[in-house]
């Protein structure tokens, strides 16, 4: 273009191509400075996160992060070590298969089986627990004791249920029913539901298993977590 528009050897030509030569080496000076930024954020985040994630990754490619909500269907947003606080108070990482076998067994056949397991030893808990607050002796079978659990469960959340519902009064007679009990045995009212949320948390408390809790490496254990069994 030059040459056709400008006379070589003009002072104009001349000025013209400084110029054009300025521009170029502006122009690659910018070029390198934004590839070298490209590559220094490359370097940067490459160590940390997994292509496509929005976790972090440890030394041994493990992801690790928060995790908010889980399930089997969002297993993909899952890192393998969840963030979480330890009993001492720590702030630490379990690994997601411990508590994912704890929570959400992959096979349909174990979830059933544990969840009866646990039905049936929640229920005799129960009746232990209710016999000893109330200073009586319970002999019942363990349907009866099943049957118990579960009305005690609906009396306690008779208030947040939606739909047809037993009334307190019935809900509190079907219970002593089953406990084999006389219906005045058992307190009423705000009592009652004080009596059954101390009982529950005693319950919750016994089934309770200890996960460890490391740091970000997935090795160090820095303490356990509680969840329920």
């Amino acid at each position: 273009m030059l040459k056709y528009l400008i006379n070589p050897g003009t002072k104009d030509y001349n000025l013209a191509v400084s110029r054009q030569k300025q521009a170029k080496w502006v122009g690659i000076f910018f070029f390198a400075v934004v590839v070298g930024l490209l590559v220094g954020l490359l370097v940067l985040f490459s160590g940390c996160v997994k292509s496509g994630s929005k976790f972090k990754t440890n030394s041994d490619g493990l992801t690790y992060g928060e995790s908010p909500g889980f399930s089997k269907s969002s297993s993909g947003e899952i890192p393998d070590l969840i963030a979480t606080e330890a009993t001492n108070g720590e702030r630490g990482y379990v690994y997601w298969t411990e508590l994912k076998e704890l929570i959400l067994p992959s096979d349909p056949e174990e979830n059933d089986r544990r969840n009866s397991e646990h039905a049936a030893r929640n229920s005799l808990q129960f009746v232990s627990f209710i016999a000893e607050s109330l200073g009586v002796e319970i002999e019942i079978d363990d349907v009866s004791a099943l049957q118990a659990y579960d009305v005690a469960k609906t009396l306690y959340r008779l208030p947040y249920l939606k739909g047809p519902q037993p009334s307190e009064e019935e809900a509190r007679d079907l219970l002593a029913l089953y406990l084999s009990l006389d219906t005045s045995t058992l307190p009423e009212g705000e009592e009652l539901i004080v009596l059954l949320d101390d009982i529950f948390n005693r319950i919750s408390e016994e089934n309770m298993v200890e996960i460890p809790v490391y740091l970000e490496d997935g090795k160090t254990q820095i303490g356990v977590y509680r969840a329920g069994g």
